[in-house]
């Protein structure tokens, strides 16, 4: 039972630093583990939002250019030029298309889908109406394809045009959320940390405090055993010879007799 009494405190110390040791090893793990999938989950965050936004922007651009071509198209007398700007008009057609099936192909939230769905549907009310404008004016009905780009093809594009820059919108109010779910996981991981932290600090000094005062009973009972007999626990030899030389010294000081 003695043994295991004395054995007690260097075991209770031991799993101290033990668990002192393991703290801090998850303070570094959780703390590295936590900042690096935040900076991941930003950085796809801000590669994700970027291409929908500029996908979103060279729809917007597209459809102006071929609004300016159809008008174009309309006014101008010579063939040559006719075709010319109308094989503008189609490469323009076809990245407004491609920019619309690249942002339908990655992962939407159900607002980008919503908005999208809406894109899709007016596309192909409009787009006939369109060409039928561009047809017009190529046939050299300028006047009547000047009339229906007014009447039809121009207002069916600027509702695309409006659905687009609410798609922008979203994109932008998307980030501004998902930037502040990042900076709320943010907070959450240095608490984590600040915990982490606080605890290891706290077992430390309680580790520390019973080293010292494991050591300090060890002093003692070591004192004990040189100045008292281990059979009677009365004072020995070494502590008369102590207390002999210290009232010695003190009748020197004080020039009188013991």
């Amino acid at each position: 039972m003695k043994i295991a009494f004395k054995d007690s405190p260097h075991i209770t110390i031991t799993m101290g630093f033990a668990v002192v040791l393991l703290l801090m090893l998850a303070l570094s793990f959780v703390g590295l583990t936590r900042m690096a999938n935040l900076y991941w989950h930003m950085e796809q965050i801000v590669k994700d939002r970027n291409v929908k936004t500029e996908r979103a922007q060279v729809m917007k651009d597209a459809l102006r250019e071929r609004a300016l071509l159809m008008h174009s198209i309309s006014v101008l007398t010579d063939p040559f030029d006719q075709d010319d700007e109308f094989t503008d008009f189609n490469e323009y057609g076809a990245m407004y298309v491609n920019a619309r099936h690249e942002l339908e192909s990655m992962l939407l939230s159900e607002g980008e889908k919503t908005i999208l769905a809406r894109i899709q549907t007016l596309t192909l009310v409009t787009q006939p109406q369109v060409s039928a404008a561009v047809n017009t004016a190529l046939n050299g009905h300028r006047a009547e394809a000047q009339t229906l780009i007014r009447e039809k093809a121009i207002p069916a594009q600027k509702a695309i045009a409006a659905e687009i820059d609410n798609l922008i919108k979203l994109e932008y109010a998307e980030t501004e959320i998902a930037w502040t779910q990042a900076a709320e996981s943010y907070q959450s991981a240095r608490l984590l940390v600040y915990v982490l932290g606080a605890a290891a600090t706290g077992l430390g000094l309680l580790v520390a405090f019973l080293v010292i005062r494991n050591a300090q009973r060890q002093a003692g009972s070591l004192r004990h055993q040189a100045m008292f007999d281990r059979l009677t626990n009365l004072p020995n030899r070494a502590l008369f010879a102590d207390r002999i030389e210290q009232a010695i010294h003190i009748s020197r000081r004080e020039k009188q007799s013991f």
